[in-house]
């Protein structure tokens, strides 16, 4: 080959998450890979890709575009050659930022939660958790929230939105203030205002039980008035949305979860999905492994979010 060509190839190998990575090659091209290396051509034809292990070939893919193999002992292979049998070169190709999820916890909750650390020990990818109790849990303001959302959003655009109860609240009206990247909202608090001002007791402030201090806390009433307002339930979003529920759900009744997703039909995105869990509480802690597949799923569009237009991330905090 008389110059050299970039390109990029998706190679998904199932179970094990991976980077983008950049080869130089041709028709015929030879590379090894760490399989799991995620690698992305766009315009590139690929007749085949033929995997071998130690030197034996142990699967061949037919692919187009984008692929994924199932390596049979995925606890094994560890290594592959990647061979291009055909190949149409691209120029300009850039390398794809690593998968990053800006993930929201819920009410009275922390990053130290039972569930993110249980998906931080799955899944191999940055997951940037803010503490959302801004600027205090005692005087929690949603728009204090909201602008700690968006200044993560905007210095580190984000592969995936997860929104885990009331933090789905925050990845949806992310999602209606611009920030555009899929969505994976775990038991969405949908409607939690409304029912939360009907049963507080009377007083200013309120007591509620803080499960990130594993203790009862004080916070002030004008919180919960305040999501009373808010709406991001009202249309559906403008990115691929996953909604995972639990039919057992204490907290949010799956009905109303359900009924909103019904409404959304005609402006979903396509390819967005509701995943229910017959058994599933509100916490979905013990299917931490039906989230963390979901989070891959989405993630495998490896696409970094787009900013509000006339916004970038070096306009944080302006």
């Amino acid at each position: 080959m008389g110059r050299r060509d970039y390109f990029f190839v998706f190679f998904v190998a199932e179970g094990f998450p991976g980077a983008v990575a950049t080869f130089a090659g041709g028709a015929g091209a030879t590379v090894s890979v760490v399989v799991g290396v995620t690698l992305e051509v766009p315009g590139v034809i690929v007749d085949a890709v033929s995997v071998a292990a130690f030197g034996t070939p142990v699967l061949l893919c037919a692919v187009s575009v984008l692929t994924t193999c199932r390596p049979p002992h995925p606890t094994v292979l560890t290594r592959a050659r990647v061979t291009m049998k055909r190949f149409m070169p691209i120029s300009g190709a850039e390398t794809l930022p690593a998968a990053s999820i800006l993930y929201f916890h819920g009410f009275a909750s922390s990053p130290q939660s039972q569930k993110l650390v249980a998906l931080k020990q799955v899944l191999d990818m940055e997951i940037n958790s803010p503490d959302m109790n801004v600027p205090s849990f005692e005087e929690l303001d949603f728009e204090a929230m909201m602008n700690l959302a968006l200044d993560h959003a905007r210095r580190r655009p984000p592969t995936l939105i997860v929104g885990s109860s009331l933090g789905s609240i925050v990845a949806l009206e992310l999602v209606r203030r611009g920030i555009t990247a899929p969505l994976v909202l775990i038991a969405p608090a949908i409607g939690i205002g409304d029912r939360w001002i009907k049963s507080l007791p009377a007083g200013d402030p309120v007591r509620v039980f803080n499960h990130a201090r594993n203790a009862e806390a004080p916070i002030h009433r004008a919180f919960f008035e305040q999501l009373t307002r808010i709406r991001p339930e009202s249309a559906a979003p403008v990115t691929p949305v996953s909604i995972v529920m639990g039919r057992q759900d204490e907290s949010v009744p799956f009905a109303l979860v359900r009924d909103v997703w019904e409404r959304w039909q005609r402006g979903l995105v396509a390819g967005s999905r509701f995943i229910e869990i017959a058994g599933g509480d509100h916490g979905l802690v013990a299917y931490v492994d039906v989230i963390a597949n979901e989070i891959r799923a989405r993630t495998r569009e490896r696409r970094p979010a787009r900013m509000p237009q006339g916004r970038s991330p070096a306009d944080s905090g302006r």
